[in-house]
């Protein structure tokens, strides 16, 4: 082997280490080949998601815990809230992971949950301006670069481009989890090999209802003074409609984000 090529091994191990350690941030201290990754963009539903996971996972397991805000995190964890993720015991065998990142290479296997980014707009805008973090209004918010209607067509264009074929993603519409959410839950499970029994999909569906989760929120205000003291004022479980967006956006506002969004709208059914 001579130098040169020797230089440009050494080069691609460094160049690949430092490709790595970009992406670190996002992956948890033990990360895993089996993880399963729950991805969106802010506001596409993935905490309603979550639960629906959890409560599965948790009856075929025969754990008696009431998923509520304080332990969801147990049970399906966030990385951008901690990197020290614990081992999965038990079904399914691996663990599912909530994540907003852009992209990381090193998620081998995703659910990216897809919404109508005219609704998502809507609600990450309530969102934002709810917890005091913007106070524009809402021409203004689709507008911006890195939180509008184009941050929002960049980050599915990098997880649709830029993932090499080795990755594994099923893009799992909102609106169908919604209209058919049993069937959805079911068919998430198929992927990975796993039949769930009817009446355990449908107990799980129950126990994760709007209603319910309301519930939960609540019970979250009532024991966690900080929670209440910083987030009172602002409800994170909100109606969840598939259309709102035709009551919080102007006309003008909604032709600029089908202006920009066609190629994906046209792509995943968002056409009306």
């Amino acid at each position: 082997m001579n130098y040169y090529c020797t230089l440009k091994i050494i080069w691609s191990r460094i160049k690949a280490g430092l490709i790595r350690y970009s992406y670190s941030a996002t992956l948890p201290v033990n990360s895993s080949y089996e993880d399963v990754w729950l991805v969106e963009f802010p506001k596409s539903g993935v905490t309603w998601l979550t639960f629906l996971l959890a409560n599965v996972n948790n009856k075929v397991n025969r754990v008696e815990c009431k998923v509520n805000f304080n332990n969801i995190h147990d049970f399906v964890p966030d990385i951008h809230l901690s990197q020290n993720i614990k081992e999965k015991k038990g079904f399914p065998g691996f663990r599912f992971i909530k994540s907003h990142v852009d992209y990381n290479p090193y998620y081998h296997r995703v659910i990216y949950l897809v919404r109508d980014p005219r609704s998502i707009m809507v609600s990450y805008y309530k969102f934002l301006v709810g917890l005091k973090l913007y106070n524009k209004d809402i021409s203004e918010f689709i507008r911006d670069e890195t939180l509008g209607v184009k941050a929002w067509k960049r980050h599915l264009d990098m997880w649709i481009n830029k993932s090499n074929i080795g990755v594994k993603i099923d893009f799992l519409r909102y609106e169908d989890l919604v209209n058919n959410t049993e069937t959805q839950l079911k068919l998430i499970y198929q992927r990975y090999g796993y039949t769930i029994p009817d009446d355990i999909i449908q107990s799980s569906v129950s126990s994760s209802s709007r209603s319910e989760m309301k519930v939960a929120e609540s019970e979250r205000y009532e024991s966690d003074v900080r929670f209440s003291r910083n987030y009172g004022h602002f409800n994170f479980v909100r109606d969840g409609g598939v259309d709102g967006f035709r009551e919080g956006l102007s006309a003008s506002d909604i032709n600029y984000i089908n202006e920009n969004t066609l190629e994906w709208r046209e792509l995943f059914g968002y056409i009306d």
